[in-house]
């Protein structure tokens, strides 16, 4: 698919094939390239995303030892998304389970370019659900689910103008950045960012047991991806905890 506004995008993978039709979803309205970075995966989530015709992928292999490790990826995505200047308008910076939205994405990036705004705001939810719903071609996932829990704090700002911003400066887990060049926020308040880790417990159970496998000494060493270390039981208990905060998204 043509979009006026070209939009390319930087994903980080590793196992995603579950939620991988879903977030496909979500780039189909907007992506020009999707480059994603895939840390090894072994669940065939490669060939799903080579499968989609709708925008152009290019998987991309990066390696650090069967290991999670935030210097690795922090380096990644304050570099790899330099390669679309001059090419694209705007990128996106994301890990994958991380889907961006907007009622009329190509009019926001347009008024974005018009107002000259070089950086997005956007509002933040977890979705939340006990059990992933069965997948419904571009049916999106946010309004099947229908529930999340506003957090602000989990603070990402992943689309920006590549060739305004000089640097991004992403601190490991990418919740915090510093980004120079002319940095100019948009927050009109129709640009959000879903949070797709707690759409399915036994998929969160998984993912979870999987990153307490993963933690590189690098991370342990620099508390990065510290909440991995938690109990399993502390875990649930939170996810359990927001499910009963949740609220019917006002989207």
């Amino acid at each position: 698919m043509s979009h006026p506004v070209k939009v390319d995008v930087y994903c980080f993978c590793y196992n995603e094939s579950r939620i991988a039709p879903f977030i496909m979803d979500y780039w189909a309205r907007f992506a020009t390239n999707v480059y994603v970075y895939d840390n090894g995966s072994t669940d065939g989530v490669q060939d799903t995303l080579c499968a989609d015709k709708r925008f152009n992928v290019e998987v991309r292999h990066y390696d650090s030892e069967d290991k999670l490790n935030d210097g690795i990826i922090t380096g990644l995505r304050n570099s790899v998304w330099k390669q679309s200047r001059g090419a694209a308008d705007f990128v996106v910076v994301c890990d994958f389970d991380e889907a961006l939205y907007s009622k009329d994405m190509m009019r926001t990036l347009q008024t974005m370019m018009d107002d000259r705004k070089t950086i997005c705001a956007p509002i933040i939810y977890e979705l939340m659900s006990e059990r992933l719903p069965e997948h419904v071609s571009e049916e999106l996932l946010h309004g099947i689910i229908g529930r999340g829990v506003m957090n602000m704090a989990y603070g990402k700002h992943i689309l920006f103008d590549p060739n305004i911003i000089d640097e991004i400066n992403y601190l490991p887990g990418a919740h915090v950045c510093n980004p120079t060049g002319i940095v100019d926020y948009y927050d009109n308040k129709d640009v959000y960012l879903f949070h797709c880790k707690r759409i399915d417990i036994d998929l969160f159970k998984q993912k979870f047991m999987m990153m307490q496998s993963r933690m590189s000494e690098t991370n342990r060493r620099n508390g990065w991806g510290v909440q991995y270390l938690a109990a399993m039981d502390v875990a649930l208990m939170e996810y359990y905890e927001m499910m009963k905060n949740s609220i019917q998204l006002p989207i």
